[in-house]
């Protein structure tokens, strides 16, 4: 039986958890009740490898800049969490039994005033680990000695009994003190995340031909997942990391090694799908030469889309990256006539019968290469410079807000 939940996205969770660190840095201090109330735990719930863990680390670390801590409570026993037993002398002089507090919980003065500890694996830890957990989620906030500093934040993970990891339960003590969330895969989310590590533009282009490969659900009788966010970030890092070696594409001819190269990540059938489009990269039209104004379309079978969304994101990577830490209104002219030269291709497309790819380009080009926002503004010169990819751009972008023209 599953457990009853709001659903949400990667997005919208790391809002959740960022509001919360606002409100406690607001109120903490004025009003604790309030801030109390914002502090109740949470736990998000999810498929493995949809990147629970991953969302909230970065957001603590990178966007946030304080501390962080995470416990996996699968390979952990009660006493890594409530410390060793120790005897201690009572103010009546009577000998009690108490623990010392492990060195795995936060402590302010070394880890940060404000924090959020993450409990993961809530759901597949041992009943015994999962009843200390308990402690620092109900209104003591701590285990033995230890109490978890007040201005930190408590977020278990785990996932449902239909969701294909192990499962041992979550007692109703335990969810009743906490907020629950339902984590979904979701490709939009994962799109933006995946734009600033650098995935492989391979695997982007692969899931915007097969977006029903993004996540699959174990087949029975093989307990790996089919495909997850985590595993198309492995099949990433290796493919870089091949291409890098062969000083550009690997060679997918062989598809049997290709897929033995990926099979670590993939079921054998996913595998053998991406190794066949992989293939089609010896069709693809060279990034560059899209971008330098040269590309060209003559003996293409832009029936065919494998190439072109090949092309397309090997293009969107390239500009993502170059327009990184570029002022909006500061455009530098030769990246304005790089955009406009991918504008200018996907017209190209568009009158070879690719109409449907050049659409979608444009849109990918509007939505993840956050740029192209400041080339509308009236102080740009990219409307007088490069008129027709202007009005292509406006078109888009017009239509991407749902305004009609």
């Amino acid at each position: 039986m599953n457990i009853t939940a709001a659903t949400t996205t990667h997005t919208m969770l790391a809002t959740t958890l960022e509001r919360t660190i606002q409100g406690v840095r607001m109120f903490y201090d004025t009003d604790r009740a309030m801030a109390e109330n914002l502090m109740r735990p949470l736990i998000v719930l999810g498929k493995p490898g949809i990147g629970k863990t991953v969302a909230i680390r970065e957001l603590a670390q990178k966007k946030l800049k304080i501390g962080y801590k995470e416990l996996r409570l699968a390979s952990m026993s009660e006493l890594d969490l409530a410390g060793l037993p120790m005897v201690k002398e009572g103010e009546d002089g009577v000998h009690e039994t108490t623990y010392a507090a492990s060195k795995l919980l936060p402590r302010a003065s070394r880890d940060g005033e404000y924090g959020i500890l993450v409990l993961d694996e809530v759901s597949s830890c041992s009943r015994a680990a999962r009843a200390v957990a308990l402690q620092l989620l109900d209104s003591s906030r701590g285990v033995g000695e230890y109490k978890l500093p007040d201005k930190w934040i408590c977020v278990g993970l785990g996932n449902d009994a239909d969701d294909g990891g192990i499962f041992e339960g979550l007692e109703g003590a335990f969810l009743n003190r906490c907020r629950i969330l339902r984590l979904e895969p979701d490709y939009a989310s994962w799109e933006i995340w995946a734009d600033n590590h650098g995935i492989n533009p391979s695997v982007m282009a692969f899931l915007k031909h097969y977006p029903e490969m993004f996540y699959v659900d174990p087949v029975e009788g093989d307990s790996r997942i089919g495909a997850s966010p985590r595993s198309w970030e492995g099949v990433s890092t290796q493919l870089t990391f091949a291409e890098m070696l062969s000083g550009g594409r690997v060679d997918a001819s062989n598809t049997a090694l290709f897929v033995e190269s990926i099979a670590a990540d993939l079921t054998p059938n996913i595998a053998a799908m991406f190794a066949a489009f992989y293939a089609y990269n010896a069709e693809m039209i060279d990034p560059e030469e899209v971008l330098a104004g040269k590309a060209q379309l003559e003996g293409k079978d832009t029936g065919a889309k494998e190439w072109i969304y090949l092309t397309i994101e090997s293009c969107i990577a390239l500009l993502i990256k170059r327009s990184k830490g570029v002022n909006f209104t500061k455009i530098p002219d030769d990246l304005q006539a790089q955009i406009a030269n991918f504008i200018l291709f996907t017209g190209q497309l568009q009158a070879a019968k690719g109409a449907e790819a050049a659409a979608a380009a444009l849109e990918q080009l509007v939505r993840r290469v956050r740029v192209v926002a400041g080339l509308v503004g009236e102080k740009c010169a990219f409307k007088k410079n490069f008129p027709d990819a202007f009005k292509q751009l406006v078109y888009t972008s017009n239509k991407l807000m749902g305004i009609k023209r």
